[in-house]
């Protein structure tokens, strides 16, 4: 009898900031809006079924009016958030999934706090989008092409999510060790 030891991811979290400007935030917004607020639907990655629900939370970011700082016009009267939950549909138990939290960002924005006031959040870029990755069981350089094949099943383009800026960063990557008796 031997015995193997073999490592597995377990959790994972990381924030990427794609800083070519917030069209992929306005996406977001309007296939949210064309669904009522939220839809679901299936993809394939590397031959596996996987299943990504978008949907909204409200925001704590203060409107900048019609235009941001940058110039980018800002029709939107509404400030949401958005969420994306994806998981494998062969996972029966649920376990190899991520949701990621989709936020607008630019310099200088200003933000709610927990206290009703407000404050300036630095953003070392001058205008994108943040996401915010938080999964499980899947393999950590997987995560990115998951979220770009999830966009474009829901018809936003994979490509805003190919170049994260240099100030995006991994907070946790866990692995375990299995033991395998043979």
């Amino acid at each position: 009898m031997t015995d193997l030891i073999k490592t597995a991811p377990h959790e994972f979290t990381a924030n990427y900031n794609f800083a070519d400007g917030l069209d992929p935030y306005f996406a977001f917004d309007a296939v949210a809006k064309q669904h009522n607020g939220s839809t679901t639907t299936r993809f394939d990655y590397n031959g596996e079924p996987w299943e990504v629900t978008l949907y909204y939370q409200d925001s704590g970011i203060v409107n900048p009016g019609e235009v941001t700082p940058y110039g980018t016009t800002f029709r939107l009267d509404e400030l949401r958030e958005f969420r994306l939950s994806v998981e494998s549909a062969q996972d029966s138990v649920g376990q190899r999934s991520f949701n990621v939290h989709i936020r607008p960002r630019w310099d200088g924005m200003t933000v709610e706090n927990d206290q009703g006031g407000e404050q300036q959040l630095n953003v070392p870029f001058d205008e994108g989008v943040n996401a915010k990755i938080a999964g499980s069981n899947i393999e950590f350089g997987k995560y990115l092409n998951l979220l770009q094949e999830a966009s474009s099943a829901l018809s936003i383009g994979r490509s805003y999510f190919t170049d994260p800026h240099d100030s995006s960063n991994v907070q946790q990557a866990e692995r375990y060790v299995r033991l395998r008796v043979s």
